[in-house]
């Protein structure tokens, strides 16, 4: 088959006859190693926070975010949601849309990007410092670096010893106290009483520049 435009030819590969003089052909059966040069680099962008403004209201006492009364939405939408507190998910997660585009957040980065005008950086996580991380009021709420925040954190829940960073080691039949230290377990040494690997522990929090609640117990993680 041909015609001025398109021409098929042999093995599988089609030519296109733009000119007398320059062919180009696509090969169907060897095309999949090529896709990867045709993926979008097309992104989502976040909503300004002027529209989160636009469309929640924070209350700083309580740290909860309510859907305001929006124009753009159907009126079944504002009688289910309208001056009603922002739902989420299991995960702590609220959806907004924007664009088209639906934005599942983190409920304290909705919050953050609300009081502050601004989202967090993006190389940086909010820690709730008290732990419980279903309270997002502004007082409970700082940004830090993935290592900052995990030097706040609430005793694990299968630790054994009761104090995060000590463990009885059997073999050695003493306490082992140890921290971690830009990624890395840094031991701290074994002790016969329990009570002198807590104070190691302790000791090197403070040189390490660990959170005062760190290693609180009772709590959920921020």
């Amino acid at each position: 088959m041909k015609d001025n435009h398109l021409e098929v030819s042999v093995d599988n590969q089609i030519a296109f006859n733009f000119s007398n003089n320059d062919v180009y052909s696509v090969d169907w059966v060897h095309s999949a190693k090529y896709t990867k040069d045709w993926v979008s680099n097309t992104k989502k962008v976040l909503p300004p926070p002027s529209f989160v403004r636009e469309i929640m209201s924070y209350d700083s006492k309580s740290g909860f975010l309510y859907w305001k009364h929006r124009k753009d939405m159907p009126k079944s939408w504002n009688t289910r949601f309208a001056n009603k507190k922002v739902k989420t998910n299991g995960k702590n997660c609220a959806s907004i849309l924007y664009n088209g585009n639906k934005f599942r957040m983190a409920y304290h980065r909705l919050v953050w990007c609300y009081y502050y005008g601004k989202w967090p950086d993006s190389d940086r996580v909010i820690d709730h410092i008290n732990g419980n991380h279903y309270d997002n009021t502004i007082e409970n709420l700082r940004l830090v670096t993935h290592a900052e925040n995990n030097r706040n954190r609430s005793t694990p829940k299968h630790n054994t010893s009761g104090h995060v960073g000590i463990r009885w080691h059997k073999k050695a039949s003493k306490w082992e106290a140890m921290i971690g230290v830009n990624g890395k377990q840094t031991y701290l040494g074994y002790f016969k009483n329990k009570e002198d690997a807590i104070k190691a522990r302790k000791e090197a929090e403070k040189k390490y520049g660990y959170h005062e609640n760190h290693g609180r117990d009772g709590v959920v993680n921020g």
